[in-house]
C-alpha cells in the first residue's frame, strides 16, 4: 500500500513536470515540444503498464495471502498435534519423575528412621557404658579395699608366722 502511494506521487510529479515543460516549450522549438509530447505519451503508457502490473500484483498478493492463511491453518493443526504429542511425552516424563521422587522420599524416610533408631541405640549404649564405667569404678574401689585387706592379712600372717617360728624356736630350746 505504501509503495502504491509513493508510485502514484512519483507519477503525479512526473506528470506535473512534463506539463510545466510543455507549457514552457510553447515558446520554444516546436520539435522539442513534439518530443516532450511524445515522451509524455510514453510516460502515460508506462504508467498504464505499471498500473496493470500493480493490479496483477495485488491480485496475486491476495491469492498468496489466501493460500498462506490456508497453509497457516494446516500448519496450526499440525503444530497443535505436535504440541499435544510433545505435551503427552512431557506429562509421562513428569509422572515418572514424580514416581521416582516418591520412591526416594520413602527411602529417605526409612534412612531417617534408621538414623533415629541408631541415635536411640547410641543413647542406650552410652547409658550402658556409663553404668559399666560406674560399676568398674566401684569394682576398682572394692578391689583396692580387698588388696588393702589382703596386705593387712598378709602382714598379719607374716606376723603370725614369725610369732609361730619364735614360739617353735623357744619350744626347741
Amino acid at each position: 500500500m505504501k509503495n502504491k502511494k509513493v508510485f502514484n506521487i512519483t507519477i503525479i510529479a512526473l506528470g506535473l513536470m512534463i506539463s510545466f515543460a510543455i507549457q514552457g516549450c510553447k515558446n520554444v522549438d516546436k520539435e522539442y515540444h513534439e518530443q516532450l509530447v511524445k515522451m509524455h505519451a510514453e510516460m502515460d503508457s508506462i504508467h498504464q503498464t505499471m498500473e496493470t502490473a500493480h493490479a496483477k500484483f495485488e491480485k496475486e498478493h491476495e491469492r498468496l495471502k489466501s493460500q498462506h492463511e490456508a497453509t497457516d491453518s494446516i500448519i496450526d493443526e499440525a503444530s497443535h498435534k505436535a504440541y499435544e504429542m510433545e505435551h503427552s511425552k512431557m506429562m509421562k516424563k513428569h509422572a515418572a519423575l514424580l514416581e521416582t521422587h516418591e520412591k526416594l522420599m520413602n527411602e529417605h524416610e526409612k534412612i531417617e528412621q534408621s538414623h533415629l533408631d541408631g541415635d536411640k541405640d547410641i543413647e542406650e549404649i552410652k547409658s550402658e557404658h556409663e553404668k559399666l564405667k560406674s560399676d568398674h569404678q566401684s569394682m576398682e574401689k572394692e578391689h583396692k579395699m580387698m588388696m588393702e585387706e589382703h596386705e593387712k592379712m598378709k602382714s598379719e600372717h607374716l606376723a603370725m608366722q614369725k610369732e609361730h617360728e619364735e614360739t617353735m624356736d623357744k619350744s626347741e630350746n
